[in-house]
């Protein structure tokens, strides 16, 4: 038998690839993966310049249905440089803009595949202690105005 201690560590990641076929059926049905996650990794075809155009959609339903995550976008198939339509560069800029992690990979040819996993890791963790501390600050505010209201009735009386 398992205990909660034995899942102190995990966390929930979305996974989100865009072949570009068939996606607009499957985007109603996604919101309820939404729910919980703690961080998402969107995949993008760095042959396909549709794959990376449907990028900003992904983004935009990530903001509408999760609360704020760490996103890493991936481009994927970075194997056969004769054939890569999104340059590195539109892409790194494009993550800049939207404020996201980015890296790019090659299944195929394993390449940056565990920095990337490692990366979203890194950022998950990272996003759960900033809330913790974010938690940790409004409780010693409370705390804290709540002594100087006491003080203030003292005073008046």
């Amino acid at each position: 038998m398992t205990t909660s201690k034995d899942y102190d560590f995990l966390f929930k990641l979305l996974i989100i690839g865009d072949s570009g076929v068939g996606q607009e059926r499957f985007r109603t049905i996604t919101t309820t993966y939404y729910r919980g996650t703690h961080g998402v990794i969107v995949v993008y075809d760095v042959n396909s310049t549709q794959s990376f155009s449907n990028v900003k959609k992904w983004l935009e339903e990530i903001r509408k249905n999760c609360e704020a995550v760490p996103v890493l976008l991936v481009g994927n198939k970075d194997d056969e440089p004769g054939s890569k339509s999104v340059p590195t560069r539109d892409g790194r800029d494009f993550a800049s803009v939207m404020e996201v992690d980015f890296i790019e990979t090659s299944a195929k040819e394993n390449k940056n595949i565990d920095e990337c996993f490692l990366s979203i890791a890194r950022l998950v963790l990272e996003n759960k202690l900033n809330q913790a501390n974010d938690e940790q600050n409004k409780e010693k505010i409370n705390l804290s105005n709540n002594g100087e209201n006491r003080k203030k009735k003292r005073d008046c009386c």
